[in-house]
């Protein structure tokens, strides 16, 4: 089995390489569109998920940050199982990985734009995708777990 840090570390990986290639190549050529629902779109989030609480210090964001991070690898240490150990990888990774961002650019780069008959998404990362998979793995196993 892939180890827990390999795990984690790829995610965290993966997620600074697309948005260096997505940085790269807005610099060169701005919005690029893979098709009529998906783009690449630069935009810097400054605050939390979804840009809430945009308005806080960097330094306030960052503590919040680093906190969340250290109780997940507490956790994600801690965890015996492997569904739990993939989905705290994912969700660690993510956060590490969005949290270089915040002390590379004091914000977050997110890049992936989609919008589907005319409904447009909050622009998001690979470590968004990351995060909101694992903690979807995670809520899924406890109301499953609950039915039984």
């Amino acid at each position: 089995m892939i180890s827990k840090g390999f795990m984690t570390l790829f995610i965290v990986f993966i997620d600074q390489m697309t948005k260096r290639l997505a940085l790269h190549h807005s610099f060169q050529h701005g919005v690029y569109s893979f098709c009529s629902f998906l783009k690449v779109q630069i935009r810097w989030n400054y605050g939390l998920s979804f840009s809430i609480c945009s308005s806080f210090y960097t330094w306030v964001l960052k503590f919040i940050i680093i906190s969340a991070c250290l109780i997940l690898l507490n956790l994600w240490y801690k965890v015996k199982n492997k569904f739990e150990t993939v989905s705290y990888s994912l969700i660690l990774g993510g956060g590490i990985s969005n949290l270089i961002d915040r002390f590379l650019y004091n914000a977050v780069l997110d890049f992936i734009s989609v919008n589907i008959a005319g409904i447009s998404f909050p622009v998001f990362n690979i470590a968004d995708i990351a995060i909101t998979i694992g903690v979807a793995m995670l809520v899924w196993k406890n109301v499953s777990s609950r039915k039984a």
